[in-house]
């Protein structure tokens, strides 16, 4: 019984570590999570995110909020189509950086929202740097800037239950989330 325990809590710090994150419990043991600034993992592995054929549409989001969006890409149109290919070849080809858990927006980023057959949305925006500072007051001041070439992969069902966020070193999909994405998007007239 008592390797058993040693298994137990060996076990929760590894996963602790593993995490990033810090769980303590409350007096009501009730669960309390903090989360933790997660450093650069970098990765090798490369794994398709996505498949052209599970995408209904894609939609670019500008950062500002405004009456006029650019046109939705619909996946059975064959210029949006290859559109499409193309940063899902972007993002397939990617590579995995980590887990972002630490997250938020600074400004208004243009961002692009993938609606795929099953219900469930990809969401695609820059990653984000964020500094941490304790003041003298004892208030804390975050502060980001986007991670030039990175970008945050975000899934979530229909409900909008978390399903998967992870950052991505993607200069392709940066850079065209940036400026180049109104060379394809822009011309489109739908034919």
């Amino acid at each position: 019984m008592k390797k058993l325990l040693y298994l137990l809590i060996f076990t929760a710090f590894i996963l602790q570590g593993c995490t990033g994150r810090n769980i303590k419990t409350a007096a009501n043991n009730e669960p309390v999570e903090k989360t933790t600034i997660p450093t650069k993992v970098y990765s090798n592995e490369k794994m398709p995110l996505l498949s052209v054929a599970d995408i209904v549409s894609l939609q670019v989001n500008l950062g500002l909020p405004s009456n006029r969006k650019p046109p939705l890409l619909n996946s059975m149109n064959e210029y949006d189509n290859k559109i499409i290919k193309k940063v899902v070849n972007w993002l397939n080809s990617s590579e995995t950086i980590g887990n972002e858990i630490f997250y938020g927006k600074r400004g208004y980023p243009t961002t692009v929202s993938i609606k795929l057959r099953n219900g469930d949305y990809i969401f695609i925006e820059p990653a984000y740097i964020i500094n941490v500072t304790k003041n003298r007051d004892g208030n804390t001041t975050f502060t980001g800037s986007q991670i030039k070439g990175e970008v945050v992969f975000e899934k979530r069902n229909q409900d909008d239950k978390l399903l998967k966020r992870i950052r991505l070193k993607s200069p392709e999909v940066y850079d065209w989330l940036k400026e180049k994405w109104r060379e394809d998007v822009l011309v489109i007239s739908h034919q």
